[in-house]
């Protein structure tokens, strides 16, 4: 999926927390980190503090990261339970609810936790995996960036 264009952000009925609503053209000239997370997901939690260290780290310098919460279970779909469980987990980045599950689709996403890499032209630069990827994340944005 790397080199095509990065899929819009589908909105439909879906709501954005902790942000105005986006588009990627919004972020155009940025390199964009989209997280697709569930919040009942251990692996998804476990990545958090280091995804956010590296948007305090590269935000400056043009990393923007959009987390999209693709929901496994009923439960999860609620939003009052997601607005909660974000508070304890500190995720003060936008966060697309994608109850739906259409952004999930458009991605072509596998499981949880997935990133995909947007460059500044917007289109998908790398996309990755699993938990425990900071380090090979953070090496792309890097590169991406030209530092």
């Amino acid at each position: 999926m790397e080199n095509k264009k990065a899929p819009e952000f589908i909105t439909d009925d879906e709501k954005w927390l902790n942000s105005r609503p986006l588009k990627l053209a919004d972020l155009k000239g940025k390199i964009v980190l989209i997280k697709f997370w569930t919040f009942m997901c251990s692996w998804c939690q476990q990545d958090l503090p280091g995804i956010m260290e590296l948007e305090k780290k590269y935000k400056d310098k043009g990393l923007a990261v959009i987390g999209i919460h693709s929901p496994e279970t009923t439960f999860e779909r609620d939003i009052e339970a997601l607005k909660k469980q974000m508070k304890v987990l500190k995720v003060d980045f936008p966060v697309l609810t994608d109850n739906a599950q259409q952004n999930w689709k458009a991605y072509k996403v596998e499981n949880w936790p997935a990133y995909y890499l947007i460059d500044k032209e917007g289109n998908i630069a790398f996309h990755i995996l699993g938990p425990g990827i900071e380090g090979r994340l953070e090496n792309k944005i890097k590169e991406i960036l030209g530092i």
